[in-house]
């Protein structure tokens, strides 16, 4: 892949980004100082950064179906460049060093949720502003008005983020599809469950990628199906032809006979 192709897919990921609006925490004073960071050269750090991005797009520090070669493309790691073979083993290494778990296809940051402070009723995001108040003035008088703005605030966030998770389509369904709709799929094209669903994982990183956006997947990833598959040739069921008795033979045997005598007589 050439560094055009690499400047299209990071534009590509980022316009995927800036519409769904994600961010994520980032800790300035461990990027500097951590020893787990210091031990980390400058590509394995753009490589550490990206992972990051990914793991936001969910909101659960998971990544699926990404392999290092397209972290590497995506960190603006050149395959020209001798940059490439230095970041190489790099997601073993973040693995060794306790910042990601590996599972077959799966990349999960460790600690996500806890760093990124997703565990938190809006009760404990409260509490906790209210107690960095306190420590900061030094008065321990409780600011009602100031903490029930701030509960409406996030209940509010949490209510707008479930509404648009709701009506916006999501790209999911290409690594989640149900197994009525495989089995759709398969019945009605010449195509198995795996390659249906290896399908979709495809069409999942090219959303990814082309920050592409579809008002409905199902559609999507069945116009990919009729352009690369056959549908299937239902045969027409066969007519059953009654079985005629002896008595019945013979009286269609009687009547031809009369037919031939009538003919001839003309």
């Amino acid at each position: 892949m050439g560094s055009s192709e690499t400047g299209t897919l990071s534009e590509g990921f980022l316009r995927l980004i800036h519409k769904k609006m994600k961010w994520f925490k980032f800790y300035g004073q461990d990027y500097l100082s951590d020893p787990k960071m210091l031990s980390l050269n400058a590509c394995e750090r753009s490589c550490w950064v990206t992972l990051l991005a990914y793991g936001s797009v969910n909101d659960n520090g998971v990544i699926t179906f990404l392999s290092e070669e397209q972290v590497m493309l995506q960190a603006g790691i050149s395959p020209m460049n001798d940059e490439w073979e230095i970041a190489q083993g790099v997601l073993k290494k973040l693995e060794k060093l306790g910042m990601i778990t590996l599972d077959n296809e799966e990349i999960r940051i460790c600690n996500w949720e806890k760093r990124q402070d997703l565990s938190l009723t809006s009760y404990e995001r409260v509490k906790r502003y209210r107690e960095k108040k306190k420590n900061e003035t030094g008065d321990n008088g409780d600011d009602n008005a100031m903490i029930t703005l701030e509960e409406n605030r996030i209940d509010k966030n949490r209510k707008e983020e479930k509404k648009n998770i709701k009506e916006k389509p999501s790209a999911s369904y290409l690594i989640s599809i149900p197994q009525e709709d495989i089995d759709e799929f398969v019945k009605r094209f010449d195509i198995y469950p795996k390659q249906v669903i290896s399908l979709g994982e495809s069409l999942k990183l090219y959303c990814e990628s082309k920050g592409k956006r579809y008002s409905n997947y199902k559609s999507f990833l069945l116009n990919a199906i009729k352009r690369d598959f056959k549908e299937r040739v239902v045969e027409a069921p066969k007519k059953e032809i009654p079985e005629i008795t002896e008595e019945q033979r013979k009286e269609n045997i009687e009547r031809l006979k009369e037919m031939k005598a009538k003919l001839f007589k003309k």
